[in-house]
């Protein structure tokens, strides 16, 4: 492993530590991730511990989301309800 000393005005190295913030990474942790995204090839898509990473766990839950959490909980439960007719599956 390679050690990189960086040298930042003081308003440039708190930019990027709220931007790191902002994602929940520390600044050494956001630059490894940067510096993987620029080595590593893109596939295309991402893998898991990616899809993780980028997730906000404190985010809203859009009505998208929510009608789709739903509609899982009530295809695992055998639950029907009137709702069940607006995401595309008819009630009995």
């Amino acid at each position: 492993m390679t050690i990189v000393k960086v040298e930042l005005l003081d308003d440039q190295a708190a930019a990027l530590e709220a931007k790191a913030a902002a994602q929940g990474w520390s600044l050494g942790d956001w630059f490894r991730f940067i510096a993987d995204q620029e080595v590593r090839p893109r596939k295309g898509r991402y893998n898991l511990a990616e899809l993780i990473q980028r997730c906000d766990p404190t985010a809203e839950l859009s009505d998208e989301d929510r009608e789709w959490v739903g509609l899982v909980h009530r295809l695992k439960t055998g639950t029907k309800s009137q709702a069940s007719t607006a995401d595309g599956i008819q009630s009995e």
